[in-house]
């Protein structure tokens, strides 16, 4: 463990930023939030826990690799969206298989 120092704070906010935004593809407005997740090669799993969001608990996990949405299944539920409407109303777990474009 190591302290923070406030002067590189910076540098924390820059990657999970990368992670909300760029691997998850978070996309959150007053009406919506929107997946858009992409894993890169060498990154075939990804699981965020418990973020707060609409004041409900959010987890999101990514397997596979790429940017095409092969399965989604929401509170064990499969789903073809990956846009739910605001407000949330309650908890969700949030499963993504991804693949490469030419992938089946």
């Amino acid at each position: 463990m190591w302290d923070s120092c406030l002067h590189q704070s910076w540098s924390a906010t820059s990657f999970l930023s990368m992670v909300y935004y760029g691997i998850m593809g978070l996309d959150i407005s007053s009406d919506r939030l929107s997946l858009h997740p992409y894993l890169p090669d060498g990154i075939h799993h990804v699981k965020l826990e418990n973020i707060m969001i609409d004041n409900q608990h959010v987890s999101i996990e990514l397997t596979g690799v790429g940017a095409r949405i092969k399965s989604v299944t929401i509170n064990n539920i499969k789903s073809s969206e990956t846009e739910l409407k605001m407000p949330l109303n309650e908890d969700k777990s949030i499963q993504i298989v991804l693949c490469k474009s030419l992938e089946r």
